[in-house]
């Protein structure tokens, strides 16, 4: 990384945080904005990502471990017995938070810290390997995936211009027959209309009172999504209880008298 360090030798982490709310979190229009108005520069801006792969990616503290990238089934070597969901379940608990200055980081009710960008964090190979080493392969118990579970409303529900609107769905122990009451993944499908779809954000708020962003407002989504079913997949639950009232807050933030309705809300549940 000699060639890199050439370039951020002018850089350092003060420009770095100063530069950080101008780009993070900021669709292009926004930054394109900051250049426009003298705030950022293009070549602050090659700077700035330049020194977050340096920052981020390859620092010891925060790194992808290259152990990984030699030998991707180091853990499995380490106990042939895993499935899938065994790996998931030991790099859950065996991450660590890379980034910490950023604030983004939520504790969801089981305990896990989990990052809409980085996950669960970054994964400790080590620690993973040690875990693997004295693991059961039936620690899980049964896969259980439920139906679809739809919203507790029948009709569409209003979305109000620069309003919030909750939409409740349900789980009960009938929906799924996962003795653990144990979430390890959830699909997400909605059927919405407006016509200005960038101004929605969308967060889901678990039963043990975790929220997580799932669409961010002002995207660069310009087509009104008409009622058409689109799902998502969500993790950062992991670990917690199924049952429950789960809750999806839809958000209008722009005050231009546009909004929409939402015909359907349904969650598939992954669990044991």
């Amino acid at each position: 990384f000699k060639n890199l360090n050439t370039y951020l030798i002018d850089f350092s982490e003060k420009d770095y945080q100063e530069l950080k709310p101008l780009i993070i979190e900021k669709d292009i229009p926004s930054i394109q904005k900051n250049i426009l108005s003298g705030k950022l520069t293009y070549e602050k801006l090659t700077l700035f990502y330049l020194y977050r792969i340096k920052k981020i990616e390859f620092n010891k503290n925060s790194y992808l471990n290259s152990i990984i990238s030699l030998n991707q089934n180091i853990i499995l070597e380490a106990n042939e017995n895993l499935t899938w969901r065994d790996i998931q379940h030991i790099l859950v608990q065996s991450s660590r938070v890379n980034d910490a200055s950023d604030d983004s980081w939520e504790t969801n009710g089981a305990g896990y810290t989990y990052h809409n960008w980085y996950g669960f964090g970054v994964m400790d190979v080590a620690a993973a390997v040690t875990m693997a080493k004295s693991y059961s392969a039936s620690t899980l118990g049964e896969f259980k995936i439920s139906n679809w579970i739809y919203d507790n409303d029948s009709d569409s529900i209003t979305i109000a211009s620069n309003a919030s609107t909750a939409i409740v769905v349900t789980i009960d122990a009938s929906d799924i027959t996962a003795s653990s009451n144990f979430l390890e993944f959830i699909r997400l499908a909605l059927a919405f209309d407006h016509d200005i779809p960038r101004d929605i954000g969308i967060e889901l708020t678990s039963p043990q009172g975790t929220t997580l962003n799932i669409i961010q407002p002002f995207s660069n989504v310009a087509v009104s999504p008409n009622n058409n079913w689109t799902s998502k997949g969500i993790n950062g639950f992991y670990g917690e209880q199924i049952i429950g009232d789960w809750t999806l807050t839809v958000t209008d933030y722009t005050n231009d008298g546009v909004g929409g309705t939402f015909a359907n809300v349904a969650m598939e549940i992954y669990g044991h």
